[in-house]
């Protein structure tokens, strides 16, 4: 479990200009970070860190040169940092707050660098992910800058000054940070020959364990604007990027009064601590902001959030828990289907397809037992109190439908349960307006499947497609090409776009829309060109247990493989079709690898020249383990 109190750690004390420790609960002699120290009412910040060493700091609103001072912060401990009698960090009876940030990939990064004057140059950043924010200062003086990820590569701020954003090649040479590498351009600022930089990288993680994010808000003049995180901060900063304007920090420990004035620093200024307004109410969600200062009407703000105090949870590392092929025969009577623990609990969706030929039906917690809707027809969803019955803790129970439990037939069904990392079933609305749903995963789509319950086709978008590409389950027809059904948008990180098309967005109609998430650990969406001759494999790095293809280039069902039903590697394989009411086949189509898997070399999912999508995931061994195909 992650925990914002393993990496970071907001404290205060009054100086008294005498050595003392400072107890932060942070171990920076192994870990590494930086000490952001500022005196309350007058003096400016000092930035210590374990690069650049003790004693010697920078500071945030001034353009000076790196102070070396022995009586300021003298020694990092496991669990705390050092001070001499420094007035800059430790005056007697001074007031003073300190910032203490852990390296950690998914946290945050202290980098230090010469410079080359070549612009282009890349800096590896140690983080999990593409930062949120970088800092960078230049050692010997000037004034830092920074950069967002709300505003690209192309845009910069000064440190030390309240200016409005700037324009210029030369600092990231037009480069967005990648997962990798920041890209500095030839400025002085950043990358001056021979030159000696101090960098402070800021993650991005808007996942539900993230402990920090940034990002960017349009004021609207009113009280109240929500800013949504997902969870509850302790730490806020805002800039104004629409014009010249402050830079303010605000911390719970210090003070975020929810009805009241706030107590705000901040970084370009030495000034005291400013107690007169109220910026921003917290919520278990994020915040609000309040005022002109963070919310004057159309102008643009960035920000950077760090989360409260709290287990944050961990990424999911198996599939194990989320997904489950099952085979069965129907008795005609009722039986219970073990597929995924706590399925009831975190609701999810149960795909089940007649092996020998008929309806393939899907149900899901959000609508609730008893209800399904076809994928090899265009209806409304159906009521059948005999389908499946119930959700329980282990999987789902049957009725003496036909449709699920028709006595002596086989079938399968694969059930997908929601989580963050892996899948999410929701309901909405239409209102024939371009809009956005937030599908709730820590990840960008790699599949998103609509649905109209009401009457009309489902359809669906792959990651590999443009924003205005589709496909219609029950056809065999070449994708779609029209911006109306997705609003020619993929979905991103946080939201499905969804355009003014009566299939995914007709007023007042009911819909429902399942997310795959594309997560290369344990659910792969991608695609490949066929060959038409064997060696044509297909790397995942893992080896699948569900795989779905779907011929792209031109009109074809999709395939569907699993190792329930058998994916045999010198033989012939289960094959079955998403959208169809034909029967499973036998035929040798793919084989699986540890890395991945191979499609047959004349086979139908291998045609030359031939575009290929796929959803894959992984067996319930994690790494190392098996897992499932399923060709779209």
């Amino acid at each position: 479990m992650a925990n914002t109190a393993d990496v970071f750690s907001v404290d205060l004390y009054t100086g008294d200009s005498s050595t003392r420790t400072i107890t932060t609960g942070l171990d920076l002699p192994t870990s590494g970070g930086l000490v952001w120290i500022k005196e309350r009412s007058s003096k400016s910040h000092a930035l210590v860190d374990t690069e650049r060493g003790v004693t010697k700091y920078l500071e945030s609103d001034a353009e000076t040169a790196e102070i070396t001072d022995a009586a300021s912060v003298t020694a990092f401990g496991a669990t705390s940092f050092d001070l001499g009698g420094s007035a800059q960090t430790n005056s007697n009876t001074k007031n003073y707050v300190s910032w203490t940030f852990l390296n950690n990939p998914a946290f945050f990064k202290v980098l230090k660098w010469t410079g080359d004057g070549i612009s282009g140059r890349e800096i590896p950043h140690g983080m999990d992910r593409a930062p949120g924010m970088v800092i960078v200062k230049d050692r010997a003086s000037s004034n830092g800058v920074y950069q967002h990820i709300s505003k690209g590569g192309e845009k910069w701020f000064y440190l030390s000054r309240n200016n409005a954003m700037g324009d210029h090649t030369s600092y990231w040479n037009d480069t967005d940070p990648d997962d990798t590498n920041i890209t500095l351009g030839n400025s002085s600022k950043t990358n001056g020959n021979t030159r000696t930089y101090a960098a402070w990288v800021f993650a991005h993680d808007p996942s539900s364990y993230g402990m920090i994010q940034c990002g960017e808000y349009t004021g609207d003049g009113v009280a109240g604007n929500a800013i949504s995180l997902g969870w509850k901060p302790q730490y806020v900063f805002i800039k104004v990027t629409s014009g010249s304007g402050q830079s303010y920090v605000m911390d719970t420990t210090r003070g975020i009064n929810d009805s009241g004035v706030d107590k705000v620093l901040l970084w370009e200024s030495s000034t005291a601590e400013q107690t007169a307004t109220d910026h921003i109410t917290l919520t278990a969600d994020g915040f609000e902001v309040q005022n002109a200062g963070v919310n004057t009407n159309s102008s643009n703000y960035i920000y950077m959030a760090i989360r409260e105090e709290e287990e944050t949870g961990s990424p999911l590392t198996t599939t194990e828990d989320v997904f489950s092929a099952a085979v069965w025969e129907g008795d005609g009577v009722s039986q219970n289907i073990e597929t995924v623990p706590d399925f009831s609990t975190d609701g999810g969706l149960n795909w089940i397809a007649n092996r020998g030929g008929a309806a393939q039906v899907l149900t899901d917690t959000v609508r609730g037992a008893g209800i399904y809707w076809r994928s090899n027809d265009y209806l409304v969803e159906i009521t059948d109190a005999q389908s499946v019955v119930s959700f329980d803790d282990e999987g789902y129970n049957l009725g003496t439908s036909a449709a699920v439990n028709t006595n002596g037939d086989d079938y399968v069904g694969w059930s997908f349960k929601n989580h963050p990392d892996f899948f999410n079933a929701q309901a909405y609305t239409g209102n024939v307006t371009n809009r956005v749903i937030p599908h709730g995963l820590n990840f960008a789509p790699g599949l998103v499947i609509t649905k109209n319950l009401a009457n009309g086709y489902a359809l669906y978008q792959h990651r590999a497609m443009t924003g205005n590409n589709w496909i219609s389950f029950v056809t065999t027809a070449n994708k779609g090409d029209s911006s109306v059904v997705w609003n020619g948008t993929l979905a991103d990180e946080t939201n499905v776009s969804i355009g003014t098309s009566s299939q995914c967005n007709a007023n007042t109609q009911p819909y429902m829309m399942y997310s795959f998430a594309h997560n290369p650990d344990l659910i792969h969406c991608g695609s490949y060109t066929g060959t038409g001759a064997s060696g044509n494999e297909i790397d995942l790095g893992w080896e699948p247990s569900y795989i779905t293809i779907q011929k792209f280039s031109s009109g074809d069902r999709p395939y569907t493989f699993d190792t329930a039903r058998g994916i045999d590697n010198s033989g012939n394989d289960a094959v079955g079709r998403w959208d169809s009411t034909s029967a499973e086949t036998s035929a040798d189509l793919i084989s699986l690898t540890s890395d991945g898997f191979e499609p047959a070399a004349t086979s139908a999912i291998n045609t030359t020249s031939a575009e290929y999508l796929f959803v894959a995931v992984r067996g319930a061994g994690g790494a190392g383990g098996g897992g499932l195909v399923g060709a779209l």
